[in-house]
């Protein structure tokens, strides 16, 4: 018999990334409307069900605000631009973690207080172009 439970449970569980995009890139900032745009990601096929691995970010992106403002996006291992919001990946071991930083703080952590982020150190950044 088939776990929904066990399903959401993985979904949501490894959604950082998508949740990231869409609280950086989407206009609303309703749990259900962000929600629901990481359902029509999935239905585009550009977030993998239900691992909610985000296979086509920039598709994404666009989907998000409605145009096709951004051409590609690149996977940046420095510190992360200061003034501007931006997506940051965090490692601690063999955990990664995405969040939103800002002026060298995290503004918005899916996971709230994330371990990762707390215990670990930044690895890359993301670069939309």
């Amino acid at each position: 018999m088939r776990n929904i439970q066990e399903e959401m449970k993985e979904l949501w569980g490894n959604s950082c990334y998508a949740w990231c995009l869409v609280w950086l890139f989407y206009e609303k900032s309703e749990i259900t409307n962000m929600m629901n745009q990481i359902t029509k990601g999935i239905e585009k096929k550009y977030i993998d069900y239900p691992s909610c691995w985000v296979r086509e970010p920039v598709k994404f992106v666009n989907m998000l605000l409605g145009s096709s403002r951004f051409r590609d996006v690149e996977k940046v291992y420095s510190q992360p631009p200061y003034n501007d919001p931006t997506i940051v990946e965090w490692i601690n071991g063999k955990q990664s973690h995405f969040v939103v930083m800002q002026e060298g703080k995290v503004i918005f952590d899916p996971s709230g207080d994330s371990k990762t982020v707390r215990n670990g150190k930044i690895l890359s950044w993301r670069k939309f172009k």
